[in-house]
């Protein structure tokens, strides 16, 4: 589950996932969980050329 959102000026993607592991190793963990948390830097529209004179 995932959400892209802008608290305050700076909008994150954020996202949590969590992972059965059905085949693994001896020892290994049964489930993983992952939490990803990734800032957003948008450069806005790119402009538009001048139309020519």
């Amino acid at each position: 589950m995932g959400k892209v959102t802008k608290p305050g000026k700076q909008p994150i993607n954020a996202s949590v996932s969590a992972y059965w592991n059905a085949v693994r190793p001896d020892g290994a963990a049964d489930w993983q969980l992952r939490a990803q948390i990734a800032f957003l830097f948008p450069e806005g529209k790119p402009k538009a050329p001048a139309p020519p004179q």
